[in-house]
């Protein structure tokens, strides 16, 4: 299992993400007709946060490729 623990990773993400949506439905299914939208945002922002991370550490390599380069 340790030279797979990517795939253990990925295979525990996508059972919480199932969870996660089959709550918004039943949330939509008890009326809160904005669950969607409001799930929608939440993983925007989770994308958006991970983007800025990996970006950060690419900026500093970038910037030591263009000072040396």
């Amino acid at each position: 299992m340790m030279g797979y623990q990517g795939m253990v990773c990925l295979a525990g993400n996508q059972v919480w993400w199932t969870w996660e949506v089959e709550d918004v439905f039943l949330k939509v299914q008890r009326g809160l007709k904005q669950a969607m939208k409001d799930y929608a945002k939440k993983q925007h922002r989770q994308i958006d946060d991970l983007v800025v991370q990996v970006c950060a550490g690419f900026a500093k390599i970038y910037h030591c490729r263009s000072v040396s380069g």
